[in-house]
């Protein structure tokens, strides 16, 4: 009555004493979700949904009201999980429901969660599911190494939703990633800059078609033109500035390279996936400057110059970057030194 009648800050107190006087009395908190909802307190609303799932015989309502409330404020919690694990069993016809659980899997960095979910939706009946999940979907199977599975999804993508750029630009910068399938890419790329040559995410993948084809010149020119036109709120943001350094890197401007995946990594946003591709680059730049180190160890050992040349060795030995095969050089050169440095 007091809220029909425009009276919401007496509705709300009116609510708020009945939720607390209420000892758990579903239309308590049926009312007093109504109440959050006319008055914009989505975080009150969450927490009357879910004193009405513990409360009432049939959930199905509260459970909804937290998914959309969740959703709505960005709120990836177990709240929300635990909602959506209830609907999926209960309505399993309703495919929403297992939907947006893989989405909610794969932002919380869980990818084989989330392809585990999602898959058997795109190995059944694809048709009908949204743009977003086929395109999750392919992601994680991406990121959890199976490239093939992430093309195969991608196809059936294209073929459901034609013309449709981010399915396109996620296939071909899926093919990209593959010597067998890079001409594919390349194949696809005009018709890919002629859907949405302006988008920095395309730029980006163009970019990195030419990058593995070789064509660094070409690569780096695209890849500028991205970061000109980036959005550093977007999702795709991190890993494009990735892709940028793994190109600098390729040009032989390692510093560059360096300094731009250290800030990267700093980023408390930095999605897992390009975290650890940034620690693997980060490690492969650690590992050229000790090859170099101990090429310079080498040519100071041939001038004689055998203390400096010692000193160099031991520093690469005791780094922890340092692989197999390079320890083992590094060996070898050590007992050089040692030995020439005996008189032997």
């Amino acid at each position: 009555f007091l809220i029909r009648n425009g009276q919401n800050k007496a509705a709300v107190a009116a609510a708020r004493r009945a939720v607390e006087q209420g000892n758990g009395l579903l239309p308590a908190y049926v009312v007093a979700m109504r109440c959050a909802i006319a008055t914009r307190d989505l975080k009150w609303a969450r927490t009357c949904a879910l004193g009405g799932v513990d409360s009432s015989l049939d959930p199905r309502p509260f459970h909804e009201m937290i998914v959309s409330l969740s959703f709505a404020q960005n709120t990836m919690d177990s709240d929300l999980m635990a909602a959506l694990e209830f609907l999926k069993r209960k309505f399993p016809e309703d495919r929403e429901w297992t939907e947006r659980l893989g989405f909610v899997h794969f932002q919380k960095g869980d990818t084989s969660r989330a392809l585990s979910v999602l898959g058997p939706l795109i190995r059944g009946e694809a048709k009908g599911l949204r743009v977003d999940s086929l395109i999750v979907a392919a992601e994680a199977a991406r990121v959890e190494g199976k490239p093939s599975q992430a093309v195969s999804i991608l196809e059936t993508a294209n073929a459901m939703y034609p013309k449709t750029l981010s399915i396109l630009n996620n296939l071909v910068y899926t093919l990209s990633l593959n010597p067998a399938t890079l001409g594919r890419a390349r194949a696809l790329l005009p018709e890919l800059l002629s859907l949405g040559g302006d988008s920095f995410a395309v730029k980006d993948t163009v970019a990195m078609v030419y990058f593995r084809g070789g064509q660094l010149e070409e690569a780096e020119s695209f890849m500028r033109e991205a970061l000109k036109g980036m959005d550093s709120k977007d999702y795709a943001a991190l890993e494009v500035q990735l892709n940028t350094a793994e190109v600098l890197m390729a040009r032989g401007r390692k510093d560059e390279a360096r300094s731009t995946i250290e800030a990267i990594l700093k980023n408390p946003k930095c999605p897992k996936p390009v975290e650890g591709r940034g620690r693997e680059l980060l490690k492969k730049l650690a590992q050229s400057r000790l090859d170099q180190e101990l090429a310079e160890a080498l040519r100071l050992y041939q001038v004689r110059k055998f203390d400096e040349s010692l000193a160099i060795v031991k520093r690469v030995l005791l780094d922890p970057n340092c692989p197999a095969d390079l320890e083992k050089a590094a060996g070898a050169l050590l007992q050089k030194v040692a030995d020439a440095k005996a008189g032997k």
